[in-house]
């Protein structure tokens, strides 16, 4: 289940802060693929169904996130049609809005000796 919850530029042993509330990242990677496994899936698919589109999962609604969902896809300009699996990976992702500095003036002669 994790290789299908990436997080991306963090580890689960930083701190996130969202306006004052500070949380660490290992809380948001243990509880964010469960809310996504119990409840976003079901919803996912109580919402496909209202646009009249129908998977048929037989409520094993994680399958979304999990094992994926068997199906088949005809690809433009081929004959054929080809099985597999539709399968939804999430990442989350830090993104900051400046690139970190060096954290010595040696890390930059480093750097420029790297180079």
């Amino acid at each position: 289940m994790e290789d299908n919850f990436k997080f991306i530029q963090c580890s689960e042993n930083d701190v996130i802060e969202f306006g004052n509330k500070a949380y660490r990242v290992k809380r948001l990677i243990e509880r964010i693929p469960k809310i996504f496994l119990d409840v976003l899936a079901q919803k996912l698919n109580d919402y496909l169904h209202a646009a009249e589109i129908v998977i048929p999962i037989k409520n094993e609604y994680s399958n979304y996130f999990t094992k994926g969902i068997d199906c088949e896809l005809l690809k433009a300009k081929s004959d054929f049609w080809q099985k597999g699996k539709f399968k939804i990976n999430v990442s989350i992702e830090f993104i900051p809005d400046e690139p970190e500095k060096p954290q010595s003036e040696l890390d930059s002669v480093r750097q420029e000796i790297n180079n």
